[in-house]
């Protein structure tokens, strides 16, 4: 009987895996038709059918389905009696089994039928490059040189030697950035402004070389914004970052290929028109509210009342 726990518990679990999957064992390399094991009321099951059966488990009854077979089988063969027995009482007409059934049958069904609709869906080659002509802006890249003008909070500050970049105030700070974008726009030498005053010590070792920025970056939304719109050579307005000011420059603006992004589109694509078959599906559903007492007031266009 304890066979017959694990295996049950590993189906039900199927219906609510969380964990992510473990890697997937290796199955012993049979022909199909090879018969596996043979139950009680005669039923045979071959390689094939066990291996539909093994790719409906979650991960872990997998393991265990290869790791210790004559477990699983003895399990699936008492599962098989049970449910027999049940059929024979006419246990699947009774309340709440029918109910049951009826539901985990309708929901498992219409889980096929959006599997189905999705694997049908289909992205021209054509739609796809039409989609990355038009949106060449969300595959843009952006390097950058910088300039960081650090500053602290006034107690800090005032405690501060004054030499320090960190015994600038944050208003300090604002006035020599819009100093500095002043000199660089009048045609200042950048790397020559970076050496002498960006805090950055890293981005100061390499003339200020920062990062190349895309437009898909989890970045700060302010940085993204300013550094999207910059032309190359262009350098953007003073960014107030916790405890900094910096000033970017775009060295260079260029594009991820098609080829780089092309799976991303066609995956969007088909994403998109699934979907939109969804809410299609959504829309077109009718049903008619009948008792008023159940949802709370009278449904006056045969629709249940907002909240409910």
């Amino acid at each position: 009987m304890k066979a017959f726990s694990i295996l049950l518990l590993a189906c039900l679990a199927a219906q609510a895996q969380t964990t992510p999957p473990a890697p997937a064992p290796t199955l012993p390399d049979l022909p199909d038709n090879t018969v596996l094991a043979v139950f009680e009321d005669g039923y045979s099951m071959t390689m094939g059918e066990f291996k539909k059966i093994y790719s409906m488990l979650p991960p872990q009854a997998q393991q265990n389905a290869v790791k210790q077979p004559e477990s699983f089988f003895k399990g699936w063969g008492v599962m098989r009696r049970l449910a027999h027995l049940a059929e024979q009482q006419k246990l699947d007409e009774q309340s709440p089994t029918r109910e049951t059934l009826d539901y985990y049958r309708m929901n498992i069904l219409s889980q096929a039928e959006m599997q189905d609709a999705l694997g049908h869906i289909t992205v021209p080659p054509a739609d796809a490059t039409r989609y990355y002509e038009a949106h060449q802006d969300k595959y843009k890249e952006v390097h950058l040189k910088a300039i960081q003008l650090a500053f602290s909070e006034p107690s800090a500050a005032s405690s501060s030697s004054s030499s320090s970049p960190k015994s600038r105030t944050e208003d300090e700070a604002k006035a020599l950035a819009a100093k500095l974008l002043a000199q660089l726009r009048g045609g200042a030498d950048f790397v020559k402004v970076v050496a002498q005053y960006s805090d950055d010590a890293s981005s100061k070792a390499k003339d200020g070389e920062f990062t190349t920025i895309h437009a898909s970056d989890n970045i700060p939304q302010d940085i993204l914004s300013a550094v999207m719109a910059l032309k190359p050579g262009e350098i953007s307005e003073p960014i107030r970052q916790p405890n900094a000011i910096y000033l970017f420059r775009a060295e260079s603006v260029t594009y991820k290929p098609f080829d780089q992004v092309s799976n991303e589109i066609f995956n969007q694509l088909k994403m998109d028109q699934y979907r939109q078959w969804v809410e299609q599906n959504d829309r077109s559903v009718k049903v008619e509210f009948k008792s008023p007492a159940f949802f709370g007031t009278a449904p006056a266009d045969g629709k249940p009342p907002s909240g409910h």
